[in-house]
């Protein structure tokens, strides 16, 4: 396979369907296939492929989605950390389900994260719940506050978009100002309703 180094290469070269091979080593690459599809690889990995019809897949990018997989317990009056302790998918490995239940940054860049959490109100006074995106153990931003009433179950949801370096981490938080005896619940995505309290990100660039 050709090895460009430092010598001055064409730009257009007929590859054929073989791999062009970009560093020393040979784990960087193009490679044009022959159903039209261009392959990306860095490190011996693929990092993106263009197929035929000019739409890009990018399978590296870190990505997730967490969910509580059973309820948890709120506690009123103190900001709790949201338990996402089970994965649809975490691509990369960057979130931890079951120590630190947040999402550690693996490069710097912009990220998109979204969550949404499904309280259940079962008695007391009247109360309000309010949820929060973490970054490295401080609030970033308040994203959802609800009113429950006695016997009430609500839905709070946000989204936000961070700029993290890398070893950023972010997290899920809740708060509950009165009341008592309440849970966020949880399920499993095979569930009849699915998983009611999730969260959720991926690095934009």
């Amino acid at each position: 396979m050709p090895y460009l180094g430092n010598e001055v290469a064409p730009l257009v070269q007929a590859l054929e369907g073989k791999e062009l091979k970009l560093d020393s080593d040979g784990d960087s690459s193009i490679q044009a296939s022959t159903d039209d599809t261009v392959v990306f690889k860095t490190n011996g990995s693929t990092a993106q492929t263009i197929d035929s019809s000019g739409r890009v897949l990018t399978p590296s990018i870190p990505a997730f989605f967490a969910y509580l997989s059973s309820d948890q317990t709120m506690s009123i009056g103190s900001r709790d950390l949201v338990e996402f302790n089970a994965t649809d998918f975490d691509t990369g490995s960057d979130y931890d389900n079951t120590t630190n239940y947040r999402f550690d940054a693996p490069v710097t860049g912009v990220y998109q994260f979204n969550s949404v959490l499904n309280p259940d109100y079962s008695s007391g006074s009247n109360t309000r719940v309010f949820a929060y995106f973490y970054k490295n153990g401080s609030a970033f931003a308040s994203f959802a506050h609800e009113t429950l009433y006695d016997n009430d179950r609500g839905q709070v949801a946000g989204s936000i978009t961070m700029k993290l370096n890398a070893n950023d981490n972010v997290a899920v938080y809740v708060y509950l100002d009165g009341g008592s005896a309440s849970v966020l619940n949880g399920a499993s995505l095979t569930s009849s309703a699915g998983a009611p309290s999730h969260f959720s990100g991926f690095l934009v660039g």
